[in-house]
């Protein structure tokens, strides 16, 4: 089954969850917010995604484990470890495995689409305003997501 098919139902309209988290949206609004920056969808998208991992159970941990690689590489990128952005990829489908959520599946194939972008760069220091961009849009994630949590208990 293709990406594309797993976000659609029966009818071949894109699946829109519980708070009005719809994937595909973001999937599709990605590359134009990491080349021209974050507007007010960027973040809208970003809290109804950390809103959604939040509601489905998916740990700060399991989220932290590829942030934490994430602020690292944008810390210490270089045109000899640029690598790293690419290798995010396999981490997000270890993570993806272990986690054993499908839930977290999601937010793996929002940050890979991200990585995608960012590869799309012209040279390095586009590569590096796009990784900072994407960058941003998972630390608002992270935040929506335990601000969520945490408002939980």
């Amino acid at each position: 089954m293709s990406y594309e098919n797993q976000n659609r139902n029966r009818d071949n309209r894109p699946v829109s969850y519980g708070n009005g988290f719809d994937l595909q949206s973001g999937l599709d609004a990605i590359d134009g917010w990491i080349s021209h920056g974050i507007d007010s969808k960027a973040i809208a998208f970003t809290e109804k995604l950390g809103v959604y991992l939040a509601e489905n159970r998916v740990t700060t941990s399991q989220i932290r484990n590829i942030y934490g690689e994430v602020m690292r590489i944008n810390l210490t990128m270089t045109e000899h470890n640029y690598s790293s952005v690419l290798m995010l990829k396999p981490k997000l489908a270890y993570a993806q495995v272990r986690s054993k959520s499908k839930i977290f599946n999601n937010l793996s194939k929002f940050i890979s689409t991200g990585i995608d972008s960012v590869d799309m760069g012209k040279d390095l220091k586009e590569k590096k305003k796009r990784f900072s961009i994407l960058t941003q849009i998972f630390e608002a994630i992270v935040a929506y997501h335990k601000a969520k949590s945490d408002g939980d208990k």
